[in-house]
């Protein structure tokens, strides 16, 4: 099967060799088993952290249509000057943020949010990246987004 030899090769290529990122990395990609993908998305590749790559399937798979909310992220970055990477790293900051506030926004309020911070960033709110823009419009406003799936 296509999509367990990708799995399998993520693995390998995000633990780096280390025994002890495996296990972990494991874990956090263990959810794509279940939704209706047939080969692994790109995005998967782009987290840093096994943590965060398990909480963006999560989020994935409670939505109705994972393929449609997956479709719906990438439209957004099309229609942004922000790479799919520098999406990924602003998506790794907001939950970097939630996760210490102990939150967990639907797919829509993670997007809702990130859009708004896309603005912000286009409007040169002083932040820098577009990843930088997400982390410091949370430390300067927080969340105040609805909680779900």
């Amino acid at each position: 099967m296509v999509l367990e030899r990708q799995i399998r090769d993520l693995v390998e290529r995000k633990a780096g060799g280390s025994a002890s990122l495996k296990p972990a990395w494991e874990k956090a990609l263990e959810p794509l088993r279940g939704l209706p993908f047939r080969e692994l998305p790109p995005e998967a590749a782009c987290f840093r952290s096994p943590q965060n790559a398990a909480r963006f399937l999560q989020q994935l798979g409670q939505t109705p249509d994972p393929v449609a909310a997956l479709r719906e992220l990438r439209g957004a970055v099309d229609d942004s000057e922000a790479s799919m990477h520098d999406w990924i790293q602003a998506v790794e900051a907001f939950y970097d943020y939630l996760h210490g506030h102990q939150r967990t926004p639907s797919w829509r309020g993670t997007l809702g949010y990130l859009d708004c911070c896309l603005s912000a960033w286009r409007s040169d709110a002083g932040y820098g990246s577009f990843p930088e823009t997400v982390a410091g419009m949370l430390d300067t406003y927080g969340y105040a987004g609805e909680d779900g799936a």
